[in-house]
């Protein structure tokens, strides 16, 4: 039987509604903390360039010859490809934890509640 639009919602359908609230409350919440690692990681990342930065010139000024330098700067190259591939770690984590909090906020097909067949 069909239920009429005006008529008073089932208790099971609002157990659902309450189950699909806590859900999205929930998933939002992840959301939001996956913004804020992200955001305190960038802030340690930027950081981390400027000591890079620092060590570099450090290491420019202190050098005696030109094999010095070239010593100076593959050591920077070097720090700069591992924190490089870090940072591509970092993104792929942060990015399967927004589908992850995605697809927790519309399991079990919700994407079509309240629609009619």
């Amino acid at each position: 039987m069909r239920e009429e639009s005006g008529s008073k919602p089932t208790r099971a359908s609002k157990d659902t509604n309450d189950k699909i609230g806590d859900a999205s409350l929930q998933a939002q919440g992840e959301f939001f903390k996956a913004l804020r690692e992200m955001r305190r990681d960038g802030s340690a990342r930027a950081a981390t360039e400027v000591d890079l930065g620092f060590k570099l010139s450090k290491n420019l000024i202190a050098a005696h010859s030109l094999p010095d330098a070239v010593v100076a700067y593959g050591q920077w190259l070097s720090e700069e490809i591992d924190a490089r591939a870090e940072d591509a770690r970092r993104m792929m984590s942060h990015g399967q934890k927004f589908v992850d909090s995605r697809a927790r906020l519309l399991p079990n097909g919700w994407m079509s509640y309240g629609t009619t067949i």
